[in-house]
């Protein structure tokens, strides 16, 4: 189910009660509203529902996604700030509470992965994934600890059809499949 099937579905529970959802912007930019037809960042983080034909806009809850090693998973946040519509409204709240589980369950149910002919600097692979998570598609960081918590990473490596191939965060390179990479050593961004 998508955000827009979402606030759809939301809005066919009663004629009565318009559905709005606002998504938040992490990258500072605050609230912004949605509507079906609009364009926005789907990767954001916070989904608000709110009821917006009533005379002041009711939140009804909130779906957020709460990081888990390398998975991100969909959560439900029943804080709102008119429990008095809630509780007159009951009947409708739970209707919409079941159709964000099912949003839930839909959209939490799929397992991150890389597919083949990804590409891009291994800086962005990087901060798209945690080290654990790409280990398991053929990157290996080589390190040691002294008198310091955190590693001091001598070299990163991937494994390529020829063996394996030091790299920098600058190399551009491509998942061809089974945990191997290609790299462009013409196309190395500086």
């Amino acid at each position: 189910m998508t955000i827009d099937e979402l606030e759809t579905k939301l809005n066919e529970i009663d004629d009565e009660v318009q559905i709005h959802i606002k998504k938040y912007n992490p990258n500072g930019g605050g609230y912004y509203a949605l509507t079906i037809n609009s364009n926005f960042n789907r990767y954001s983080d916070r989904l608000t529902i709110e009821i917006t034909n009533t005379k002041k806009k009711v939140l009804l809850f909130s779906l957020f996604k709460k990081r888990y090693g390398t998975t991100k998973s969909w959560e439900l946040d029943t804080r709102s700030n008119d429990h008095t519509w809630i509780v007159k409204y009951m009947d409708f709240y739970l209707k919409a509470l079941k159709i964000a589980q099912q949003f839930m369950e839909e959209n939490n149910g799929k397992k991150p992965s890389i597919d083949i002919g990804v590409r891009g600097t291994l800086k962005d692979f990087k901060n798209a994934y945690t080290v654990e998570f790409l280990g398991k598609y053929g990157y290996k960081e080589y390190s040691y600890r002294l008198f310091n918590p955190k590693p001091i990473i001598l070299a990163k490596t991937i494994k390529t059809k020829y063996g394996e191939l030091v790299i920098h965060n600058n190399s551009v390179i491509t998942y061809v499949g089974d945990g191997i990479w290609s790299v462009s050593r013409d196309e190395i961004q500086h």
